[in-house]
């Protein structure tokens, strides 16, 4: 009756260090998800801004061409 006391003992223990090292793990990854996401929401900014001012440059030489060819 020790040995399987002892050894349920054991197995609780594990138990319970598997489950809050699982629960360790949920909280990392739903930070890790959200911090992706803010990751992400600045690089289509920054994707957003360089177009623009891509763009903008695109327009000012276009300009630029046609006016010289005048």
């Amino acid at each position: 009756v020790e040995t399987v006391t002892s050894e349920l003992s054991a197995e609780r223990s594990l138990s319970q260090r598997l489950e809050n090292t699982r629960q360790q793990l949920e909280r990392q990854n739903k930070e890790l998800r959200a911090k992706l996401q803010e990751l992400e929401g600045v690089l289509r900014s920054k994707y957003r801004t360089n177009m623009a001012s891509l763009e903008l440059k695109i327009s000012q030489l276009e300009e630029q061409l046609e006016q010289e060819s005048k």
